[in-house]
């Protein structure tokens, strides 16, 4: 989980889901929690070993019941506004 602060305190948490396979590409390093302003981009970034990679963000808000594509992001990294609906937002990176 990645907590989101705004002005000292959590204002969110994100959880992240990464499939742990022990064949393919391998995630060699986690996102970190970050501290910022409302309105501002947290930089949510993974780090992976392979060749070719493939990224794929989806996501689930709170009480969602359906995991959602994010089709802007084919990236190592993920970033959208922080806001009080994103608390308790979790998103997945299916790495390929």
């Amino acid at each position: 989980m990645v907590d989101l602060a705004w002005r000292q305190e959590k204002y969110a948490a994100v959880t992240y889901l990464f499939p742990l396979s022990g064949q393919g590409p391998e995630i060699t390093g986690q996102p970190q929690d970050w501290s910022g302003e409302l309105g501002e981009y947290p930089d949510i970034r993974v780090t992976a070993a392979g060749e070719d990679l493939t990224y794929q963000w989806y996501y689930k808000d709170a009480g969602g019941e359906v995991w959602l594509e994010r089709s802007d992001r084919d990236d190592c990294y993920d970033s959208y506004p922080l806001t009080s609906q994103r608390d308790g937002r979790r998103d997945y990176l299916n790495l390929i």
